[in-house]
């Protein structure tokens, strides 16, 4: 009995421990299904690709991550060779990564192309750990696409700053050269080891004073940049001068990390301004020497042109007198003795008396062809004022061309005010005009106006007749424009000529007045 009472407690200790230990192998069981839950939600929702291959490299596992990465479903994938996804540059290398794999066991990595069509990504980064257990390997693909492109961009831009002509230093936030270009090199004569580490005012030559790094430290410190020009040494000892810009780089909290330093060497270029800078000035020189002895000899002209036209007035007026004292007197004469000679001869002797009359009448065409010639010469009517001359001067025309000539004057105060050259002058060039459009005008209107501006007599003489091209002005033979604008610049006025053909002509005149007394 009481053996049997014993084996019954053995059984029962034997029962209650094998409970426990199944208790004991549920509860692990049931931490490694969690864990393993766990894992593979990781797995699962992680965002790194993963993707597990077998010995022959074909896909036997893969997370969503991987899937979205190749554009497949997963189930798609089971049973796929990875290397079809691979761009053909990218293969060897892949099968390299496996051989190295399978033979070493050690993990390994590589960066492949992926296929446009069969991945979302162009550039991706693997790594391999072989899978002892299968043979096989658990790859993680890294999409790096885009650190890809940046890191090409960035390598096109070194080596655009490498061909640069400028030369180029970048510096630490302690002062301290950290990197230069191949043309810093080239400028300064400095290798880049003896360049780096150094402070950027080791390539100074001439101090430029306190102003100059007052001005610099304000620029960058304000507005982050500074250019200007400075002189720097070479390492042979020779100096250049530097268009220098200096721009500060920052890091994203604002603080100053780097300053980039571009220069050039203008050496040349400034020697060069110096010199066309110094040939400017002596030809500037030059010419306002040249510009003073023109208008001196203008001036000279000017006098000359004035005196002549003062010769010409006088030899005309004497001519003039000449000519009415000497022959107008001498046929004066001549007729009286016609005359007399006619009365006698009377009835008795008819053909005497016919001859009389016919000699009277040449000697009075002469006389009056005289007196045009005195008139042309010097009309005694300007001794009788300008108002007067120019009153006649129109008649004459009106009559002689047959056309509608208007004389306008603004009052006898503005006649008191011209001087007799003056006036002169201002007769002779409504004469010139005149004549003008009766030669050629074929006008059926002339408007002759003188009128008073301020400190200026301003003449007037429009026409509707034919007009001119502004050509025909300066044409050869135009001696009667070119007469009036020498007697308008001796008197230091101005003339103005305004004329189409078709749309007749206006010609203005201003001449100074003297001051009011």
């Amino acid at each position: 009995m009481q053996k049997a009472w014993h084996e019954a407690q053995v059984n029962r200790i034997e029962l209650e421990l094998q409970g426990a230990a199944l208790a004991e192998m549920h509860r692990q069981k049931e931490e490694v299904e969690e864990d393993l839950s766990r894992y593979t939600g990781l797995y699962e929702q992680a965002p790194a690709c993963y993707l597990s291959l077998g010995r022959s490299g074909r896909i036997d596992g893969a997370n969503r991550a991987a899937a979205a990465l190749l554009r497949l479903q997963r189930a798609d994938l089971i049973g796929l060779h990875f290397e079809e996804f691979l761009a053909p540059s990218s293969q060897p290398d892949w099968r390299g990564l496996l051989a190295r794999l399978d033979r070493e066991g050690q993990p390994s990595a590589l960066e492949v192309q992926l296929l446009e069509e069969r991945g979302g990504a162009s550039r991706v980064r693997l790594e391999a750990n072989y899978n002892a257990r299968t043979g096989g390997c658990r790859i993680i693909i890294s999409d790096i696409s885009d650190w890809h492109a940046r890191e090409t961009a960035l390598q096109r831009a070194f080596a655009m700053l490498d061909s640069l002509d400028e030369g180029m230093a970048l510096t630490n936030a302690d002062g301290c050269i950290v990197s230069v270009n191949p043309a810093f090199s080239q400028l300064t004569a400095y290798p880049p080891a003896a360049a780096l580490g150094r402070s950027l005012r080791f390539l100074r030559h001439r101090a430029p004073g306190a102003a100059f790094y007052a001005d610099l430290w304000r620029s960058l410190v304000s507005r982050g940049s500074w250019q200007g020009e400075a002189w720097g040494q070479r390492a042979d000892g020779g100096e250049f001068l530097a268009a220098l810009s200096l721009k500060v780089m920052r890091d994203p909290d604002g603080r100053q990390a780097n300053l980039l330093a571009v220069f050039s060497d203008i050496t040349q270029r400034k020697r060069a301004e110096l010199a066309l800078r110094e040939l400017h000035r002596e030809l500037d020189a030059r010419v306002r020497l040249r510009t003073s002895e023109l208008a001196q000899a203008n001036a000279h002209l000017r006098q000359l042109s004035a005196h002549l036209a003062e010769v010409k007035e006088a030899e005309r007026k004497r001519i003039a007198r000449e000519i009415h004292d000497e022959l107008g007197q001498n046929l004066l004469a001549l007729r009286i003795d016609i005359s007399m000679l006619q009365a006698r001869a009377g009835a008795r002797h008819p053909r005497l008396r016919q001859r009389a009359n016919l000699a009277l009448e040449n000697v009075d065409a002469t006389i009056r062809s005289v007196r045009n010639i005195i008139n042309e010469l010097r009309p005694a009517v300007l001794d009788l004022g300008l108002h007067a001359a120019l009153e006649w001067l129109v008649r004459d025309f009106a009559v002689r061309g047959q056309f509608d000539c208007r004389l306008l004057v603004a009052g006898e105060a503005l006649l008191d005010r011209i001087d007799a050259e003056s006036g002169v002058v201002l007769f002779r060039i409504v004469q010139e005009s005149l004549s003008n459009v009766l030669r050629h005008a074929a006008a059926s209107h002339v408007r002759v106006e003188l009128t008073e501006e301020g400190d200026t007599v301003l003449l007037l003489v429009e026409d509707n007749g034919a007009g001119m091209e502004a050509s025909q002005r300066d044409k050869p033979g135009a001696f009667g424009l070119l007469g009036i604008a020498e007697r308008v610049d001796a008197m230091g006025g101005a003339l103005s000529i305004v004329s189409a053909p078709r749309d007749g002509c206006r010609l203005s005149v201003r001449l100074a007045l003297p001051a009011r007394a």
